[in-house]
């Protein structure tokens, strides 16, 4: 199963959110978004990566999988950055923005 989880967020934040959503993003061990997404959730205690240089990003994003990786003894099947559900903690959440 895939460590990350991308949440779509709306206008009205954290409280158009699911509950189940909201537990994913509670457990997040890190959270990736712009400023304004991280700003919906200020008592979350993860790490926060703002979107800036997407590039910059996404080998942060490897470079993560890889150690975490390393840490469990789990190598990726696949090609590491997709969609799927995660069922225990040490997730990273990326929340954006969603179409109105």
């Amino acid at each position: 199963m895939t460590p990350i989880q991308v949440i779509g967020v709306g206008l009205d934040g954290a409280d158009g959110l699911s509950p189940a959503l909201r537990e994913l993003i509670d457990r997040a061990t890190v959270l990736v978004g712009s400023d304004r997404h991280l700003s919906y959730f200020p008592d979350v205690a993860a790490e926060r990566w703002p979107l800036g240089n997407l590039q910059d990003t996404l080998e942060r994003l490897r470079q993560w999988l890889e150690s975490r990786d390393q840490e469990t003894g789990q190598g990726q099947e696949q090609d590491g950055i997709q969609a799927g559900s995660v069922q225990s903690s040490g997730e990273l959440v990326v929340v954006r923005g969603t179409q109105a």
